[in-house]
């Protein structure tokens, strides 16, 4: 995730936090707990980027590598969640998924950190 995507997560969790505030105290309070849910997320999945840039970088991979693998492993299990959404519930998958073109990976298995040549 880098600084543009990292900013944009936080000016989306902002308006979720505006939004909030106007709405009903019951419904706002649920909203508040999905917001702290998401602020904890987010705090996660930046403590583990950077521990994987880390111990990548001490095992000889260079930061942008561990990044770039990070990004498609994400995306990878995303598509995966998504597939056995639709497995599930098709029309669940249709409203959940967000995802644009790009960002639906065609690896067919999953992106190697190591054993693959640097891009």
């Amino acid at each position: 995730m880098n600084e543009s995507e990292l900013e944009l997560r936080l000016q989306h969790i902002e308006q979720r936090l505006g939004k909030a505030e106007t709405e009903k105290a019951g419904q706002g309070d649920a909203n508040h707990r999905k917001i702290s849910w998401e602020i904890r997320d987010t705090a996660k999945l930046l403590a583990l980027r950077s521990l994987v840039q880390e111990l990548a970088v001490c095992a000889g991979v260079s930061p942008e590598r561990a990044d770039s693998t990070f990004q498609r492993r994400t995306l990878y299990y995303l598509d995966c969640l998504h597939q056995m959404t639709e497995r599930k519930d098709a029309s669940l998958a249709a409203q959940t998924d967000d995802r644009n073109l790009e960002e639906i990976p065609t690896d067919t298995a999953f992106p190697a950190l190591f054993d693959e040549p640097e891009d």
